[in-house]
């Protein structure tokens, strides 16, 4: 895991999420396949939100993001 600070012009920032997202009901429908599927999906998104996908895990009714983001990103939004 990368846990160098970076900076801007006027800040020094090292900010990380973790997200877990559920099936509904918690039913086990992700196989390996759709993991390994969203898995490049995540990535893809989150860079257009300048954001990096540090770890990626799940089983088949949840996964785990542990995501880097920029401090100018609105949490919210980005959810």
């Amino acid at each position: 895991m990368d846990n160098a600070n970076k900076s801007s012009s006027h800040a020094v920032f090292n900010i990380k999420l973790h997200i877990v997202f559920v099936t509904k009901y918690r039913r086990k429908t992700l196989s390996p396949e759709l993991l390994a599927y969203l898995e490049e999906a995540f990535a893809d998104c989150l860079t257009a939100w300048r954001c990096r996908l540090i770890e990626f895990g799940g089983e088949n009714d949840h996964v785990h993001l542990l995501v880097d983001i920029h401090p100018a990103l609105n949490i919210s939004e980005l959810i």
